[in-house]
């Protein structure tokens, strides 16, 4: 009802606040599975890693919060803040140490829960992160504060990110997308309105279109 009427309304209406407003009033609809980091993307260090090579991952990634996992990404045994990694080297411990002695306990949360229900859980256990998982208990991605934020204002761009736009058109009938990029975001580039029915990406509506994966080219 109250989009409705800052839609209908006389008085023009700024769409970003109008997009802000649609984000805040779904946080109750749109769920974690749909705003997540997938696991193929999650950037992740092994237990037995050094300190040091773990104080590179990071340098060189752009992340300041790295989950650790154990035999495999299904089992995350907690996550590795920067801060952690730079105050043990600056205390001079041994940077060939394993990394798992600084990993704090991990918030997880099931793909299927609410972004309302995520961001309390994120307030409640102060933490910027949380890694996702799915209803068979395997790891299907994780998800930040900073994800949550971008549902309601839109994309943030920090100093780390270089890539081009994930979904860009070149034409009146042509166009480059990243096959990860959200239906959300291609709709709002294109001024579609295709509905995200059993799939969140521009690679989910391919495959359900063509029934296959594609050939190159």
């Amino acid at each position: 009802e109250i989009l409705d009427f800052l839609e209908e309304s006389v008085i023009p209406a700024d769409q970003n606040e109008l997009r802000m407003i649609r984000g805040i009033l779904r946080m109750d609809t749109v769920k974690v599975r749909e705003i997540m980091v997938p696991r193929v993307d999650m950037n992740t260090a092994s237990a037995t890693a050094s300190i040091g090579a773990v104080a590179d991952l990071m340098s060189v990634g752009g992340h300041s919060k790295i989950p650790v996992y154990k035999g495999t990404v299904d089992t995350i045994v907690g996550v590795i803040f920067a801060r952690d990694v730079l105050t043990a080297l600056d205390n001079d411990q041994d940077p060939d140490g394993p990394v798992e002695a600084l990993a704090r306990p991990a918030l997880r949360v099931p793909e299927s829960q609410s972004l309302e229900r995520l961001l309390r859980q994120l307030q409640e256990r102060r933490t910027g992160m949380a890694i996702v998982v799915d209803e068979y208990g395997g790891v299907s991605g994780l998800v930040t504060v900073t994800d949550l934020i971008e549902e309601i204002v839109g994309e943030l761009v920090d100093e780390f990110d270089v890539d081009g736009p994930e979904v860009e058109a070149i034409g009146s009938s042509e166009m480059f997308a990243d096959a990860g990029a959200s239906i959300d975001i291609m709709n709002q580039t294109l001024g579609s309105s295709i509905v995200a029915d059993g799939f969140d990406t521009v690679g989910g509506l391919v495959f359900r279109e063509l029934g296959k994966v594609p050939s190159p080219g």
